[in-house]
């Protein structure tokens, strides 16, 4: 085996240098040494300061509805049941994707819920990506002599720290295409030193399901590129990941043809999805027109993934044979959800620092100082990059405050493992650990399987997709019509315990919203009172100066709009409307003290529509996002002067039409 490898030129030159036993060659042997432990502690503070982030998005409840789909069967496993099924998923866990990675990690489950150890798991494992990275920058540089070893290896270093999308990787949830990125550059390495055990590393690339046997393919696609006497290798790896694509689709393990219905549409307008695999690939290469079109539209997208590790690394054989089948997943997908600097782009985050070093080395041999010259703009590039989108991911990931984390523990401690659990999407993670739980990701149905159920409802709290004011009506409707009983709350958390009869299978999340009880849209100058009959419950002023009232976002497109809120008081108030996408105040009344609960209507002309703002970047570092929901939020708040007292029963907003002469009230 391993003479088939002896063309390749530097390994020959790495062989003749170890056989030169000159000074020169020590000496500078022994400072690139060095470098190499510099690196590698360099690499050890970025895997230390990860294990503290991932520790705070766990501790604050930071795990949503993805991080469930992977805890639930593990915890499964390790408790018996080899088969699990996926309740969030609705299917056998193995059909999403055939991702045997659970039932080897499944005894990490047993003490996964005292801490995030999968966070941890894939922490360690990109870290270990990129120390292999940096080996293999290393063992380039110093299979020539170089002029400039030492600079570029500090190039490929600072490009696989400054990285801003590795952070955005592991902030969010865990995910198997970070855990596998490790084995890829385990498999590319000993791929290129002709080593036996590539095969094991690609065996576990398999394991990891249908994604990462692109992966697979993509390494056979490199190895055809990059190394001549290799070419049966190549072709042997290339067919194996597409094989075992074709068929995990063949046993409907791609969760019931979805992951090739998100690329139904390259078929044609009329195609809901493809008959199949081959029919998929087929169209696509006889008319490939919308697969550019597809790529052409997500450019912004593919510059921001590649920009900030190099961007010419991608002309290195290793890299674009092994990034292409990444690129091809991403960008072809529908929508943007996938092309998006996140996770599913782990792999370039480190091939690509490492490739941009194999084209510099190239540079080098010929053109000394233009490599310098690239060299310093890729760091000082990636530098920019971090500058600006490094702030942003405390914004975008940590969005459970310490007092609402506070609650959701508490909350976890009393809820029964036996339990079925509902729970935002936002704050679902945590609570993952048993065989029935469902999120609250879309105003689909919500399956009641168990008959004892758990409500963890946070509309204010993570990110959520559900939209607040519907997630406030399903509270309203548990603690109204249902009767369940309310167990806990405070900082935008209601938990609710409900025993649905024998002949309830499921709830459905009010979709559309008109009238809510004002005892749960809390402003920072305002408490609910929820004692005694639910009739009675409502919203009391605290004594201090501010809204009382707040946080009713209503989604709602531009139009003009009734408002009324009732309430009494025994002070002026205020009442608003503002559109909080453009924090534009549209209305506002003064309210006399009252003389018993009054109700206060006004007529709000809401025809502006004002765009959500959502940070994209500066100038040439820009990176296009899943765009919020369409419409403005609208939000009717009541102020007090802070004495006196305020009570507020109910508001509500519905949005007015004109009918000729006639004004109807839609949903009135």
């Amino acid at each position: 085996m391993r003479a088939s490898w002896r063309g390749w030129r530097p390994l020959r030159r790495i062989a003749a240098r170890r056989a030169e036993p000159t000074a020169h060659v020590q000496t500078r042997s022994l400072r690139l040494d060095r470098l190499w432990w510099v690196g590698v502690s360099i690499l050890g503070i970025q895997g230390a300061a990860m294990l503290v982030w991932s520790t705070v998005l766990w501790s604050r409840f930071a795990l949503t509805w993805d991080y469930s789909i992977l805890f639930q069967p593990m915890w499964l496993i390790a408790h018996g049941h080899l088969n699990p099924y996926s309740t969030l998923l609705g299917v056998p866990f193995w059909r999403n994707q055939l991702d045997l990675l659970p039932w080897l990690l499944a005894p990490l489950a047993l003490i996964v819920l005292h801490g995030p150890v999968l966070l941890w798991l894939q922490d360690c494992c990109l870290v270990g990506a990129e120390v292999v990275a940096w080996r293999w920058m290393t063992t380039v540089t110093t299979a020539r002599p170089l002029r400039h070893a030492r600079f570029l290896r500090v190039v490929g270093l600072v490009l696989l720290i400054a990285n801003p999308w590795a952070w955005e990787a592991i902030s969010f949830d865990f995910h198997i295409q970070v855990v596998a990125v490790l084995f890829a550059l385990l498999a590319a390495y000993d791929m290129v030193h002709a080593r036996h055990r590539t095969w094991l590393w690609v065996g576990v690339m398999l394991l990891c399901g249908i994604v990462i046997a692109t992966w697979v393919a993509g390494l056979g696609l490199a190895v055809l590129l990059a190394v001549r006497n290799a070419r049966r290798r190549g072709l042997i790896l290339f067919g194996v990941g597409i094989g075992w694509v074709a068929m995990l689709s063949f046993i409907h393990a791609d969760l019931e043809g979805s992951l090739i219905g998100n690329y139904a549409y390259l078929v044609g307008p009329r195609a809901s999805a493809p008959a199949s695999l081959a029919t998929l690939i087929a169209q696509v290469a006889f008319h490939p027109g919308g697969a550019f079109f597809a790529i052409w539209s997500h450019r912004v997208d593919i510059g921001a993934n590649l920009a900030p590790s190099g961007l010419i690394g991608i002309a290195s054989p290793w890299t674009f044979g092994l990034a292409l089948p990444v690129l091809l997943a991403d960008d072809l997908a529908r929508g943007t959800g996938f092309a998006e600097p996140l996770f599913q782009s782990v792999l370039l985050y480190v091939m690509v620092p490492l490739g941009t070093v194999l084209v510099l080395v190239r540079i080098n041999g010929r053109w000394p100082r233009p490599a310098l010259g690239l060299g310093a703009v890729a760091v000082a590039n990636a530098i920019a990059w971090s500058v600006i989108w490094g702030p942003q991911i405390p914004t975008d990931w940590l969005r459970v405050p310490p007092k609402s984390a506070t609650v959701l523990g508490r909350a976890e401690a009393m809820i029964p493992p036996t339990a079925e659990v509902i729970a935002s999407q936002g704050v679902v993670g945590r609570f993952s650990g048993r065989s029935l739980i469902y999120g609250l990701a879309t105003l689909s149905p919500i399956p009641i399987l168990g008959r004892d159920t758990w409500w963890v409802v946070a509309p204010p709290v993570g990110i959520e997709t559900v939209p607040a004011i519907n997630q406030d009506a399903l509270i309203a409707q548990l603690a109204g019509p249902l009767h369940a009983t309310l167990v806990l709350h405070g900082h935008g958390v209601w938990v609710f315990h409900w025993i649905p009869s024998p002949d309830t299978h499921s709830i459905a999340i009010p979709s559309v919203v008109t009238t809510m009880g004002a005892w749960m849209l809390t402003g920072q100058a305002g408490a609910p009172v929820v004692s005694g009959r639910r009739a009675s419950w409502h919203l009391e002023g605290t004594g201090r100066a501010g809204y009382v009232l707040g946080q009713d976002y209503w989604r709602e497109p531009p139009g003009r709009y009734h408002v009324s809120v009732r309430l009494a008081s025994t002070v002026p108030v205020n009442v608003e409307v503002w559109n909080a996408t453009g924090d534009v105040l549209l209305a506002r009344r003064a309210v006399p003290a009252t003389d018993g609960p009054e109700t206060i209507a006004m007529l709000v002309d809401a025809g502006h529509a004002y765009p959500e703002y959502l940070f994209q970047g500066w100038g040439p570092f820009q990176a296009r996002f899943v765009r919020p929901p369409v419409g403005n939020r609208l939000e009717v708040r009541v102020w007090s002067p802070g004495h006196g007292s305020v009570a507020v029963e109910e508001v509500a907003l519905r949005r007015v039409r004109a009918l000729g002469r006639r004004v109807a009230t839609a949903g009135g």
